[in-house]
Protein backbone atom coordinates (compact mmCIF):
# COMPACT_ATOMS: atom_id res chain seq x y z
CA UNK A 1 0.00 0.00 0.00
CA UNK A 2 2.73 2.52 0.80
CA UNK A 3 4.20 1.94 -2.62
CA UNK A 4 1.50 3.65 -4.47
CA UNK A 5 2.37 6.98 -1.73
CA UNK A 6 6.64 6.41 -2.79
CA UNK A 7 7.79 9.46 -4.91
CA UNK A 8 7.55 13.54 -5.43
CA UNK A 9 4.55 15.61 -4.60
CA UNK A 10 4.28 19.13 -5.58
CA UNK A 11 1.50 21.54 -4.28
CA UNK A 12 0.18 23.02 -6.50
CA UNK A 13 -2.41 25.19 -4.35
CA UNK A 14 -3.54 25.87 -1.02
CA UNK A 15 -7.41 25.70 0.02
CA UNK A 16 -8.94 27.33 3.24
CA UNK A 17 -5.18 28.54 4.45
CA UNK A 18 -7.02 31.02 6.75
CA UNK A 19 -8.00 28.56 8.91
CA UNK A 20 -4.89 26.71 8.93
CA UNK A 21 -2.79 29.58 9.61
CA UNK A 22 -5.06 30.09 12.86
CA UNK A 23 -4.08 27.11 13.81
CA UNK A 24 -0.08 27.89 13.30
CA UNK A 25 -0.87 30.81 15.26
CA UNK A 26 -2.29 28.70 18.33
CA UNK A 27 0.56 26.25 18.15
CA UNK A 28 2.96 28.94 18.64
CA UNK A 29 4.10 29.69 15.01
CA UNK A 30 5.82 32.94 15.16
CA UNK A 31 4.57 35.70 12.42
CA UNK A 32 7.20 35.16 9.76
CA UNK A 33 7.28 31.62 10.01
CA UNK A 34 3.73 31.77 9.03
CA UNK A 35 3.87 34.27 6.50
CA UNK A 36 5.93 32.69 4.62
CA UNK A 37 3.99 29.12 5.04
CA UNK A 38 1.45 31.01 2.93
CA UNK A 39 3.57 31.58 0.11
CA UNK A 40 5.95 28.68 -0.66
CA UNK A 41 5.01 25.09 -2.36
CA UNK A 42 6.43 22.38 -1.00
CA UNK A 43 7.27 19.37 -2.35
CA UNK A 44 7.15 15.56 -0.22
CA UNK A 45 9.48 13.47 -0.85
CA UNK A 46 8.52 9.98 0.00
CA UNK A 47 10.88 6.95 0.25
CA UNK A 48 11.10 3.17 2.13
CA UNK A 49 14.26 0.99 2.45
CA UNK A 50 13.97 -2.31 2.25
CA UNK A 51 13.95 -3.05 5.61
CA UNK A 52 10.71 -0.82 5.62
CA UNK A 53 11.59 2.27 7.32
CA UNK A 54 9.50 5.23 5.26
CA UNK A 55 11.19 8.42 4.43
CA UNK A 56 9.54 11.94 4.82
CA UNK A 57 10.80 14.67 3.47
CA UNK A 58 9.16 18.42 3.20
CA UNK A 59 11.34 20.81 0.79
CA UNK A 60 11.09 24.45 -0.24
CA UNK A 61 13.25 27.56 -0.83
CA UNK A 62 12.13 27.95 2.61
CA UNK A 63 13.09 25.05 5.28
CA UNK A 64 13.81 21.51 4.60
CA UNK A 65 12.05 19.24 7.31
CA UNK A 66 12.53 15.18 7.12
CA UNK A 67 11.56 12.36 9.59
CA UNK A 68 11.51 8.82 9.28
CA UNK A 69 9.74 6.23 10.75
CA UNK A 70 8.14 2.35 10.48
CA UNK A 71 4.38 1.93 9.49
CA UNK A 72 2.89 0.47 13.41
CA UNK A 73 5.99 1.63 15.20
CA UNK A 74 5.70 4.68 17.33
CA UNK A 75 7.77 7.92 16.79
CA UNK A 76 8.02 11.67 17.72
CA UNK A 77 7.98 13.98 15.08
CA UNK A 78 9.33 17.82 15.51
CA UNK A 79 6.92 20.18 14.43
CA UNK A 80 7.15 23.58 12.35
CA UNK A 81 6.49 24.93 15.71
CA UNK A 82 9.67 22.81 17.16
CA UNK A 83 7.20 21.10 19.17
CA UNK A 84 7.34 17.51 19.48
Amino acid sequence: MVDKFLGTWKLISSENFDFEYFVLHCAGVGFTTRQVGNHIKPSLIINMDDQGMIFVKSQSTFKTMEMKFKLNDTFEETTVGNTV
